[in-house]
């Protein structure tokens, strides 16, 4: 991800990594929030430009094969520090991330 000034200057912030799907900013943390098709859900602080949360890998199912990350969409719950996901794999999940 980069900022663009208004000279047109590309100045790189962050890597949110591949095949990035969806991204939110946080209005009361400073917060942006990503995640996509094998990209995990990740949350980069934009003041310190760095990287504070990165969730787990999901524990494999019953048969123990892996499954596939494909965050379709996400949000900051208002008023906490949880985020949900919702995957194109029937998945919706809630993670902590303070």
């Amino acid at each position: 991800m980069s900022l663009w000034t208004s000279d047109k200057i590309e100045v790189p912030i962050i890597n949110a990594g591949n095949n990035l799907e969806k991204m939110r900013y946080s209005h009361t943390g400073k917060n942006i929030i990503t995640g996509g098709l094998e990209n995990r859900l990740k949350v980069f602080d934009l003041e310190k430009q760095s990287l504070i949360f990165t969730e787990k890998d999901l524990p494999h199912d019953a048969l123990q094969l892996r499954l596939p990350i494909c965050i379709t969409d996400l949000n900051l719950l208002p008023g906490t520090q949880t985020i949900a996901t919702v995957s194109k794999y029937g998945y919706v999940r809630s993670t902590n991330f303070l």
